[in-house]
Formats: C-alpha cells, sequence, structure tokens
C-alpha cells in the first residue's frame, strides 16, 4: 500500500486551488478554503468571515494578477509537513511565480498555508504570503485590514 506524503497532497491543492482561480471558477474555489479565515501579509491580516467576502478576495487578486500583466501563475510547493498528532492537517511552504509568457510580473514569492481535511476534502486554513498588497492585492483593502493594522496585528 502507498501512502500520500504530505508534499503530494500539498502540490494537488495548488493545482486544482490554481486551475480554479485561472478560469475563475469561484463557488468551487470558495469550496477549499475554511470560513472563517484568515490571510495575513506584511500589511496585516485581512478576515474573511462570508464566501461572498472570500469571492471578492479572489476578484481582487484576479484583477491585480491582470494588471501587472499575469496570464498565469504557478506555485510550487517548497515543502510540507502533516501535523505530529493528527494526519488530517498539514503545513506547507510554497513559491508563487506570475507570469507573462516566460517572464515573471512580479518578483517570485513564497506563502506559508495550513490545509484540514474536512468531509474528505483537503482545505486551505489559513495562509501567510510574503508580498506586500501594494505589490500585488492579495485582499481589498477594507475596514477590517485597516483595523488590524492600526491594532499592531501586521507584526504578527
Amino acid at each position: 500500500m502507498t501512502q500520500t506524503t504530505a508534499d503530494t497532497i500539498y502540490q494537488q491543492y495548488l493545482d486544482v486551488a490554481t486551475r480554479l482561480f485561472w478560469s475563475k471558477q469561484w463557488d468551487d474555489l470558495a469550496g477549499l478554503i475554511v470560513l472563517p479565515g484568515a490571510i495575513h501579509s506584511p500589511n496585516g491580516t485581512y478576515h474573511v468571515s462570508t464566501q461572498s467576502e472570500l469571492i471578492e478576495t479572489f476578484r481582487t487578486q484576479h484583477e491585480s494578477l491582470q494588471r501587472n500583466g499575469a496570464t498565469e501563475f504557478h506555485r510550487i510547493c517548497l515543502r510540507a509537513e502533516f501535523d505530529k498528532h493528527a494526519r488530517h492537517s498539514i503545513t506547507g511552504v510554497h513559491k508563487t511565480y506570475a507570469l507573462n509568457g516566460g517572464g515573471y510580473v512580479v518578483p517570485p514569492y513564497e506563502n506559508t498555508m495550513a490545509l484540514t481535511l474536512e468531509d474528505g476534502t483537503w482545505k486551505a486554513n489559513g495562509i501567510r504570503s510574503s508580498v506586500p498588497n501594494e505589490v500585488l492585492s492579495l485582499h481589498p483593502l477594507g475596514s477590517d485590514l485597516q483595523a488590524d493594522l492600526n491594532s499592531g496585528d501586521a507584526a504578527r
């Protein structure tokens, strides 16, 4: 019996989510993310409570990538590990390459993401991106982010 590795599951998740993102299948993509959730960036933490907020976040990121000239991105798993106490949780790191043809539209950047197995489906359960919102909009700038920035959450 072959055992699936955390790296394999994490990369498969990235591949499916990327395909859904670029084909704008927002509802299907939202089904792969645990709510409520959070996106952490150098600018602060953006909290997402509802599917409509999450879909707006996808649209914001897609529009930002297009404004920067991106026609695709590749996300490559650098490493992933199962939680030591539960095989239903994975934490991994991946690098994102936003591309137009063969060239970068923004410098490649790393992300850390947690995955949780829920009802047989791996779902993202929090992401931390190293790219600032000024370079690539990962979330709409709204009151939630501003409140977190004012409270000092950006340092966490």
